[in-house]
């Protein structure tokens, strides 16, 4: 046996840092705005509310066995006060399939009046891609990466619960 082929080595050892650099990478925040608007029958709502985004599933750290008979937990949560309509929050969102399993996420809101109403199972991630775009133009904020836009409907004035 010959001499080990430092050629090799050093791919080897680069292969390995590229790889554990991208697996750490993954876990980094992702700065977005989210842009939250609410409709009735059609029409902006525009009245002052809370939301909180709660999505459950399992923080799983890689070990994905037996996961859907562990109980679910809220592995992401995400609120904002928004003064009327058109609500545009800055937020840092982690998304790590390699360490969490998102299988739905519910908005709760309350109103300034206090009655609450809660959208659930809207989709299986706090924001959906298909929603965001490239945060590129002149106008965007420093170091925010995407703008992500969710529409909900109010439900009817029966739909409410008085908090």
């Amino acid at each position: 046996m010959g001499r080990p082929n430092p050629i090799l080595i050093s791919a080897a050892i680069l292969v390995l840092i590229i790889g554990a650099t991208a697996y750490i990478r993954a876990d980094i925040p992702v700065p977005i705005i989210i842009r939250v608007l609410f409709e009735e029958n059609g029409r902006a709502f525009d009245m002052p509310l809370h939301y909180t985004i709660e999505c459950l599933g399992w923080n799983h750290g890689g070990d994905v066995t037996d996961l859907k008979n562990r109980p679910q937990e809220i592995v992401q949560s995400i609120s904002a006060e928004c003064p009327g309509y058109d609500c545009r929050t800055r937020h840092s969102l982690y998304n790590n399939p390699r360490l969490t399993y998102i299988s739905r996420c519910d908005m709760k809101v309350r109103l300034r009046d206090k009655r609450t109403f809660t959208i659930e199972n809207y989709a299986r991630a706090p924001v959906i891609d298909s929603n965001c775009r490239k945060a590129e133009s002149a106008g965007a904020e420093p170091g925010i990466l995407y703008e992500c836009t969710l529409r909900f409907e109010v439900p009817k004035e029966g739909a409410y619960a008085a908090d």
